[in-house]
Parts: C-alpha cells; structure tokens; sequence
C-alpha cells in the first residue's frame, strides 16, 4: 500500500512540474495585462500573482513530507485552485476597465497627435514626444485586450476578424506616426494625405476591434463596472461642488462617454440576450435619454455663459448626473439576473499568514521578477504568439465551438479548463489508496 501511494506522490510531483511551466505562462500573461493596466490594476494583479506562488509552493512542500497528511494535501490543492480563480477574476476587471478607457474616447489622442504635428514648432516639441509615447502606451494596451479577446474567442470567423484587425493595426503602428511626424518637416499636401489616410485607416481598425470585442464582453460584467465608475465620478462631484466650486466640464464627460460605450456595446451583443432583449432596449432608450439631458444641460450650462447662479448650475447638472447612475443600475440588475454566478474577484488579495508563506518569500518574489521581465518582453515583442492568449488556451480550445458563454467574465480561461480538472483526478487517485 506504501508503494503504491509513492508512486501516487511522484505522479503528483511529475503533474506539479509539467504545470508549472503552464502556470509561468499565465502569470507572464497576467503580469502582461498588469503592465498597460489603470488605477491599482498592476498591484492588485502582482498581489494575485504571487498569491499563486505561494499556494503551489505549499502544494510542493506538502508533497514531500515524510508523512503526507491527504487532508491538508486537498486544502493546499483547493487554496491553490482557488487563488488562480481569484487571479483570473483580476485580470477579468482589469482587461474590462482598459477596454472601456481606450473604446469610450480613442479618438482623441491620435487626433491630438496629427494636430501637434501638423501645428508643430520649436516650442512643441517635448509635447510631441509625450503624445507619442502615450499612443504607444495605448497601442500596447490595445493589444493587449486584443490578445485576450483571442483567447476568450472560439477558433471560428471571430477570432480569424480579430487575427486580421489586429494585423492590420501592427502594421499601422509602425507607418503612422512616421507620417505623422513627416509634416513637422514640410508642409506638402502630399504629406498631410498620406497621414490623414493613416489616420482614417487606424480609427476605422480600432472601431472593428471594438465591435469584435463587445461581441466577446459579458453585458452583465460591463455594465456593472460601468455603473461603479459614474457612481465614483458622481461621489467626486459632490465632493467638488460641496465646496461651493462650479462643476467642470471635463467631470461631465465620463458620464457620457462611458453611456455611450455601454449603449455601442449593448446594441452589438443584443441578440445574445434572448427573452431580456426587448427589456434591454427599453432601459437603454431611458439611458440615451438622460445622456441627451445631460449633454444639453452641460452644453447651456457649463460651455456658456450663464445667468443661473453656480449652485443652480451645479443642482441642474448634478442631477442629471445622479438620473444617468440611476438608470445605469436599473440596467445592470436587468442584465445580472439573466448571468450565472461568477468567481469573486474580491479574493486574491494575500491575505494568509501561514508560516510557509513567509518561508517562500524569497523564492516567490524571484520567481515573480523573472516572470515580470517575460510579460515586459512580451508587450515589447508583440508578437499574437507570445502570450497565454494563444498558448495553450487555444490548443484546448481548438476542437471545440465555444459560444458567448466563454466570455471575459464567465469563462475561467486562465485556470479551470486545464487545472482543475487534473488535480481533482489527483486528490481522486489519492483518495483510492487511502
């Protein structure tokens, strides 16, 4: 009986080591998102990162005791399972918010970017090079969510459109902003052509891979980040306004860009939404509605000049802004009772005060600055084969026609598929020899 759980345990330490280079990949992939992420997203994402490291390091140690307990063995493997879960639901939120700051208002920085070239002068210059580097900085994310849009797409005519969108725009990357730099240096109508052709061609790419990828989000998941942002702008309003101060146009806008983002990606992935499809609509036109409200009352308001004084122009446009949060929720809820439960992604934060956590300190924090500069290499290269995105989700995926339901909330594309279901077969062949 001892003879064979040995070889049950050298089974699980063959499987732990095959995986481990499957689990570098993931958190290279992770790390990657993290890179190009919003807000807190790269600590938030590392935090989860090494949580990971930590629970497959238990998993070993507990392994290779003289002894091994089958008990605390299943907890290690159920903890690990489950921080990859949390990571997943991490980088879920993290790829969301990119795709609603860069799909709400693309537009803008490429069109600051021609008019500070086309306007350039010796003055302007350090301007220049910054707009550059930030559309570098958007092309990385863009990428990004292109890649793991990739890889939450069946291999069918989604994923081949979004393969040649993103072609296409690898291609643009390296053309465009050379001619745009090219009218700094003469102002030869030729030149202005050719950049403003590049410019028309980059807008129209980047609009397909939104529509592509909107096909892919889950609404529930977008509308409720959706809603947390305005309901965040809102609070940060009130916060302005209650020192007496006039509301700013700029506060307004992400209550109509992110409206309008939700509405685009709502009217894309309708008929995904079966029986709640003509509800949907209904609470979308009441959202249009407040947004036309708003954009007037911003318009009059806060662009002119007004005779109101400025709590009435706050009180105006402050409740229009609440109206707009309002009905945004009123959609979410709509949507949320049609999506199954999901992983929280509240989880992941690093919260186990085991001793051989601490134990591993040194080893994780190695691993996981190794595995940081692989996910910088890999937005540097960017290249559609460098990533978990297309490795080796997509072998696993290649056989199988997936719908909307492996969608960036619902799926657990970077764990379940291929980890679960090999360390519950483990714990299965342990348990037998017990």
């Amino acid at each position: 009986m001892k003879l064979i759980f040995q070889k049950v345990v050298t089974s699980v330490l063959t499987t732990l080591g095959t995986s481990g280079v499957i689990v570098e990949n993931i958190l290279s992939f992770a790390l990657s998102i993290a890179q190009v992420g919003y807000s807190d997203d790269n600590q938030i994402i590392t935090a989860a990162c090494r949580t990971v490291l930590n629970s497959l390091n238990n998993v070993k140690v507990e392994i290779n005791k003289e002894e091994v307990n089958l008990d605390m063995f299943k907890l290690t493997i159920e903890m690990y399972s489950n921080s990859l879960c949390a990571l997943e639901a991490k980088v879920n939120v993290a790829v969301l918010n990119l795709c609603l700051r860069i799909f709400s208002n693309y537009q803008d920085l490429i069109e600051n970017l021609y008019d500070a070239c086309l306007n350039f002068n010796s003055h302007s210059s350090e301007t220049l090079e910054d707009l550059i580097s930030e559309f570098d900085l958007q092309m990385d994310r863009i990428f990004q969510i292109g890649l793991f849009s990739l890889a939450c797409s069946s291999m069918n005519k989604r994923s081949l459109n979004l393969r040649i969108v993103m072609l296409h725009l690898q291609f643009l990357e390296i053309e465009l902003v050379p001619s745009f730099v090219s009218m700094t240096t003469s102002n030869a109508s030729h030149r202005k052509k050719y950049a403003n052709i590049f410019k028309k061609c980059w807008c129209t790419y980047v609009k397909k891979l939104r529509h592509t990828v909107h096909n892919v989000i889950e609404p529930e998941a977008y509308c409720k980040l959706i809603y947390e942002e305005l309901k965040q702008s809102a609070e940060k309003i009130w916060n302005h306004i209650s020192s007496g101060l006039l509301i700013e146009k700029n506060m307004v806008d992400p209550f109509l860009l992110y409206s309008n983002e939700l509405g685009k990606m709502i009217k894309t992935s309708i008929n995904s939404l079966n029986e709640l499809k003509d509800i949907t609509l209904n609470k979308l036109s009441v959202i249009y509605n407040v947004v036309q409200e708003l954009t007037v009352a911003k318009k009059n308001f806060l662009e002119k000049t007004s005779n109101y004084t400025t709590d009435e122009i706050n009180l105006k446009v402050f409740k229009r802004c609440k109206v707009l949060v309002a009905a945004v929720k009123e959609l979410w809820i709509c949507l949320k009772g049609s999506s199954p439960e999901i992983f929280s992604d509240e989880d992941s934060s690093d919260v186990s005060n085991n001793g051989s956590d601490l134990e591993h300190t040194f080893i994780t924090d190695k691993m996981l600055q190794s595995i940081t500069e692989k996910s910088v290499q890999h937005i540097k290269n960017r290249r559609m084969d460098a990533t978990i995105a297309l490795a080796p989700v997509s072998n696993i995926y290649a056989n199988e026609n997936y719908s909307r339901n492996h969608t960036f909330r619902k799926t657990n594309l970077l764990h379940s598929n291929y980890f679960e279901c090999k360390y519950f077969i483990l714990v299965h062949m342990c348990n037998m020899y017990v």
